[in-house]
């Protein structure tokens, strides 16, 4: 499938992809659980994948990334992973935790935390905000609709973690009118990039969130500039769904 994509639309684009383990990755072996062999799932895409930079996240993360109730990482701990995406994707753009605001909502329940067999406390679910972020222009496709970054009446619903971007969307774009250069990032991804793309924005005039879950890849050009230049892409996806990547239209 992402072949299928740069074969389309990509070709001489600046192209990485990039894997996110899932929890178990950090603590099958330790405590004897069956897991994915995450190495051969590697493998398998690197010798398969054409045309893209792969860009090495494992070693980036630990387990205290992770949300303890929730399978998604705190926004908080990975500004590491957005400095080594951009530092991959050849962008000149800097970000350290200092240049953020921590604003913290509470309980946050994640979605494993009903599959708990004993009481677990509830997560803090912290958001980063800065001038860029706060300034930051969000078009909802599906909606056809301007949102916020962070939607926090969101929080206490279904899946509060839907207060990164509004959760599930097939397309969403995020321009920031602070921008210092006309660069451009498409990510296609999984819900682990609502909360990545807000930090990855300092580097970028706008952003394209590709979920082809919910969007097939035929349409694609229905509503990308694919002829756009200074457009990087970013392909970024979480373990479980790169194993069940039939998801993907």
């Amino acid at each position: 499938k992402l072949n299928e994509i740069y074969r389309r639309y990509l070709k001489g684009k600046n192209v990485s992809y990039a894997i996110i383990p899932d929890k178990n990755y950090f603590v099958a072996a330790e405590n004897g659980y069956l897991s994915l062999d995450y190495d051969r799932m590697q493998e398998i895409m690197n010798e398969n994948i054409e045309n893209m930079r792969y860009i090495n996240l494992f070693n980036t993360l630990t387990i205290d990334d992770y949300y303890r109730t929730d399978i998604h990482w705190r926004q908080e701990k990975i500004i590491d992973v957005a400095e080594k995406i951009l530092k991959e994707m050849r962008n000149d753009a800097e970000i350290s935790i200092n240049q953020y605001t921590k604003q913290e909502l509470y309980p946050f329940y994640g979605s494993y935390y009903g599959q708990a067999a004993l009481k677990v406390e509830p997560d803090t679910l912290v958001y980063l905000t800065n001038e860029v972020i706060d300034k930051a222009l969000v078009y909802d496709y599906e909606l056809k609709a301007q949102k916020k970054v962070y939607v926090t009446e969101k929080f206490g619903g279904m899946d509060s973690y839907d207060v990164f971007l509004s959760g599930a969307k097939s397309l969403i774009s995020i321009k920031n009118p602070e921008a210092t250069t006309n660069r451009e990032l498409i990510l296609f991804r999984d819900s682990f990039g609502s909360s990545v793309a807000p930090l990855l924005l300092s580097g970028y005039s706008k952003i394209m969130l590709v979920d082809i879950r919910y969007i097939a890849t035929d349409v694609l050009d229905d509503f990308i500039d694919f002829s756009q230049e200074n457009q990087d892409v970013l392909f970024l996806y979480n373990t479980q769904l790169i194993n069940n990547s039939y998801m993907l239209k």
